[in-house]
C-alpha cells in the first residue's frame, strides 16, 4: 500500500509541474502578443484597433490555457478557473500598457466550451466587455469576442481510406476555414502497449488543400478501426477529435440454450482495461484485436447493454489499479482522465448480446447516475470491533464477514484473517488464508481488511506480514514474504473473485528461505448446515459426462503443460471442486450435488497458478507443483504442494499471482415467478467455454 500511495503522489507532482508549465506557456504567449511598451498614438482608429487586437489575444490565451489544462486533468472547473485568472491578469496588464490612452475596462464576461473526442470537436472562449479611452473622448465601446478552433473528421465509408489517410476540415470562429496550418501542428494519439498509455505520433504524410481541408497519413499503430487526432494552432488553442464515440463489445456465449437459460440470472463481471483487453472470470475473452478506450474524462463515460433488440444504460464503475493491475486503489475520481491501469467494470449475464462503452465529449457533462454507488441499494456495509474486528459486506444475496481475530503472535491464536459467508438461513462456509510451513500469516496487529465501496462491485483488500522474526516460538524460514489477498464482490452474485499476490523480497546473505508447504486459502463447509456433505471434484473435460470423484485426500495438480487430479493413483482433469449435500446415491454421469440446497466450492480457469513455474526446486521433481488439496470437508488452494519432501528454496525477489472464484450457492432461488437452481457443472461451462468478444467502433 505505501508504494501505491507513493506512485499516486508522484502522479500529483507530475500533474502539478505540467500545469505550471502550461500556465507559464500561456502567460508567455499572452504577453508576447501584447504591446511591449506604453504606446502613444494620435489616430483614434489605430488606438481602438490595437486594444481590440490585444483583447482578442487575451481571450486566445484563455482558450489555450483552458484546453491544455483540460487535456492534462479532465477537470473543466479547474481549467476554467485557471484560464480566467490568466485572462484577468492579462486584461489588467492592458490598462497599464495603454495608460496614455486613458484606458479603463468593465468587468469582463468570460466563458469556455469544449467538445472533444468526437468527429466534430472544438474549443471555444467567448465573452465581452466595455472599454473607455478617456484621453480620446471615447466611451462605452462594447466588445464581443469569440476565439474558436474546430476539427471535423470527414468520414465517407471509412474514416481511413485505402491509402491510410484521414481527411479533416478545420475551422476558426464563425465557421471560417483555417487554411494556413502546418503539419507540425497536428498529431495522432496512439496507445503504447509497453507504456500502457497514449502517446503522440506525427502524421506520416501531410496535404493542405488550401480551403481548410487537410489529409493526414495515419500511423499504422493507430489501427484500422479509427483514430484520435490532436491539433494546436498558432494561438495555442488545442482540440482533440476522434473518429468514433462508441466501442461495441459483441458477445458470443457459445452455450447451449439450457445452460444459458440457467445462467441468465447470475451476474458475471466484465472488465474493460485501458489497453483494450476484455476480461471475464480471470480470462481474456477477446476475439481478434481490442480497441483501447480514449483518455476521455471519466465523468463522460456511459455504458449500455443490449438484450435482444433493446438497449439501456446499466450501472458501472471505473476503478483505479496500479502495478499492472495487481493493486486496487478504489473508484476513479470523476474529474480525471481514463488512463493508466484503470478499468471499466459492469455486470452482465448470458442474455446480453453486446456491451457499448461511449462518451459524451462535452466539458459540462455530468457523471452518469449509473456510476454513483449511492444510487443503488446493492451493498450494505457494517463494522463491528470488539475482541474481534469484523466488516460485513452484504451484496444483496450473500453476507461476507471479513474477520480479524486480533490475537497478534499468541502461541495458540495468531492474528489471522478469514471470511464467513452466510445468507438469511445460516452459514454457507468459511475461508482462512495464508499458511506457510504449517504457520498462519500475521497481520501485525492492524485490521487486515480495507473495503472499498462501489456501484456494481466492492473490493476488500487483506494484507499480511511475514518476515525475518520469530513468532509463536517457532522459527520462520519463509523470509520476506508479503502476501496480499484481494476480493472482488459483485452485486447479487453467488461468488466472489479472489486475487492473490505474494511478493517475495530478496533474502540477505546468511539466511536460507525454505518452503515445504504453502496454502493461499482453505475453504471449509459450514458446520451448521444439516445433511450429509461431501467434497467432489470434476474429473473430465467433457461437461456432458459429469464425471466426478469424492475421494478425500486427492490433490489436483497444475504443472507446466499438465492439468490433472490424483485420486487413488488415477490422474484426471480438474476445473471445479465443491462441498455440497449430495443427492441420494449419486452416480457417475449425473450431478452429485443437490442444487436445491446450499453448496460451496472453488472454480478456476486453467493455468492460473502458472506464475510459480519459473521457480526451481532444490529437490525432485524439478519443477514446482501448484494446485488444490481436498479433504473430507475442505478445499485448499496450494501454490506449492509438498511432494517427495521437496523444498522450495530461492533468495531472489519474486512475485506470484493467482486468480480464482469462491462459489457459494444458497439453494433454490426465485426471480419473479421463476425458480432456478445451479450446480457446479452448469457454472463451470462459463469457465471451460467463456464467451468470445469481438470489438467494433462507431
Amino acid at each position: 500500500m505505501p508504494r501505491a500511495k507513493k506512485k499516486s503522489g508522484q502522479f500529483i507532482i507530475i500533474a502539478a509541474v505540467l500545469i505550471l508549465i502550461i500556465m507559464l506557456s500561456a502567460v508567455i504567449f499572452l504577453y508576447s502578443n501584447l504591446p511591449s511598451q506604453t504606446l502613444v498614438v494620435k489616430d483614434v482608429a489605430v488606438a481602438t484597433n490595437s486594444i481590440l487586437n490585444s483583447i482578442n489575444s487575451v481571450y486566445s490565451a484563455g482558450a489555450s490555457m483552458y484546453s491544455t489544462i483540460l487535456n492534462v486533468t479532465g477537470n473543466y472547473t479547474y481549467a476554467a478557473l485557471q484560464a480566467r485568472s490568466v485572462m484577468l491578469s492579462g486584461l489588467g496588464k492592458l490598462v497599464t500598457l495603454y495608460a496614455s490612452y486613458g484606458l479603463s475596462l468593465s468587468t469582463p464576461s468570460i466563458s469556455f466550451k469544449a467538445v472533444w473526442y468526437s468527429p466534430y470537436s472544438y474549443t471555444l472562449s467567448q465573452g465581452g466587455l466595455v472599454f473607455n479611452l478617456s484621453n480620446y473622448g471615447v466611451y462605452g465601446v462594447n466588445v464581443s469576442v469569440t476565439q474558436e478552433l474546430a476539427v471535423q473528421v470527414v468520414c465517407q465509408t471509412s474514416c481511413i481510406n485505402s491509402k491510410g489517410l484521414a481527411t479533416l476540415r478545420v475551422y476558426r470562429e464563425f465557421g471560417k476555414p483555417d487554411t494556413d496550418l502546418q503539419s507540425n501542428m497536428f498529431y495522432f494519439l496512439v496507445f503504447n502497449q509497453t507504456l500502457s498509455e497514449w502517446v503522440k505520433a506525427s502524421p506520416t504524410s501531410f496535404t493542405n488543400y488550401g480551403n481548410g481541408t487537410y489529409a493526414l497519413g495515419v500511423p499504422s499503430t493507430s489501427g484500422s478501426r479509427g483514430f484520435l487526432v490532436g491539433l494546436r494552432d498558432s494561438r495555442g488553442i488545442l482540440v482533440i477529435a476522434s473518429s468514433f464515440t462508441k466501442i461495441v463489445y459483441n458477445l458470443n456465449w457459445g452455450l447451449t440454450q439450457t445452460q444459458a437459460g440457467n445462467l441468465a440470472f447470475v451476474p458475471w463481471t466484465l472488465q474493460i482495461l485501458t489497453n483494450g483487453d476484455v476480461q471475464l472470470l480471470g480470462q481474456s475473452v477477446l476475439s481478434g484485436s481490442g480497441q483501447p478506450v480514449p483518455p476521455v474524462p471519466v465523468k463522460d463515460i456511459r455504458v449500455n447493454v443490449t438484450v435482444g433488440s433493446k438497449s439501456a444504460q446499466v450501472p458501472f464503475q471505473v476503478e483505479d489499479w496500479t502495478f499492472n493491475y495487481t493493486q486496487p486503489l478504489g473508484l476513479t475520481g470523476n474529474y480525471t482522465l481514463f488512463s493508466n491501469f484503470q478499468m471499466i467494470v459492469t455486470n452482465i449475464n448470458t442474455s446480453v448480446n453486446s456491451v457499448t462503452v461511449y462518451w459524451n465529449g462535452t466539458d459540462t457533462a455530468r457523471p452518469s447516475k449509473y456510476s454513483v454507488p449511492a444510487n443503488f441499494n446493492y451493498f450494505v456495509n457494517t463494522n463491528n470491533c470488539g475482541n474481534y474486528c469484523i466488516v460485513e459486506v452484504s451484496n444483496g444475496l450473500l453476507a461476507f464477514q471479513f474477520v480479524d481475530n486480533g490475537g497478534f503472535c499468541a502461541a495458540t491464536k495468531p492474528d489471522t484473517l478469514g471470511i464467513n459467508v452466510s445468507n438469511q438461513y445460516g452459514n454457507l462456509g468459511s475461508i482462512n488464508f495464508e499458511v506457510v510451513n504449517s504457520q498462519n500469516m500475521e497481520t501485525d496487529c492492524n485490521f487486515g481488511f480495507v473495503v472499498l465501496p462501489g456501484a456494481v462491485r466492492e473490493i476488500a483488500i487483506g494484507g499480511f506480514v511475514y518476515g525475518e522474526f520469530l513468532c509463536c516460538d517457532q522459527p520462520i524460514t519463509a523470509y520476506n514474504m508479503f502476501p496480499t489477498m484481494v476480493f472482488l464482490i459483485p452485486a447479487k452474485a453467488p461468488y466472489i473473485t479472489t486475487f492473490a499476490i505474494t511478493r517475495f523480497g530478496s533474502v540477505s546473505t546468511g539466511y536460507n528461505r525454505q518452503i515445504t508447504g504453502y496454502t493461499l486459502e482453505t475453504l471449509s463447509g459450514s458446520e451448521t448446515l444439516s445433511g450429509s456433505y461431501s467434497v467432489y471434484v470434476q474429473t473430465t473435460t467433457n461437461l456432458n459426462q459429469n464425471q466426478w470423484s469424492s475421494t478425500p485426500g486427492a490433490y489436483c495438480v497444475y504443472t507446466q503443460g499438465q492439468n490433472y487430479c490424483s485420486t487413488q493413483g488415477t490422474y484426471t482433469y480438474h476445473l471445479w471442486s465443491a462441498i455440497c449435500s449430495s443427492v441420494n446415491n449419486p452416480k457417475q454421469g449425473s450431478d452429485p450435488c443437490n442444487a436445491q440446497k446450499p453448496n460451496s466450492g472453488i472454480l478456476m480457469a486453467n493455468s492460473l497458478l502458472s506464475s510459480l513455474y519459473n521457480l526451481v526446486l532444490t529437490e525432485q521433481p524439478s519443477s514446482p507443483y501448484a494446485g488444490i488439496n481436498l479433504s473430507s470437508r475442505s478445499i485448499s488452494v496450494s501454490p506449492f504442494i509438498e511432494l517427495n519432501s521437496a523444498v522450495l528454496s530461492f533468495n531472489s525477489a519474486y512475485t506470484l499471482t493467482w486468480t480464482g472464484f469462491l462459489w457459494f450457492w444458497p439453494g433454490t432461488q426465485t426471480v419473479g415467478s421463476t425458480q432456478y437452481n445451479l450446480d457446479p457443472y452448469i457454472v463451470s461451462t462459463i469457465f471451460s467455454s467463456p464467451p468470445t468478444v469481438s470489438v467494433s467502433v462507431a
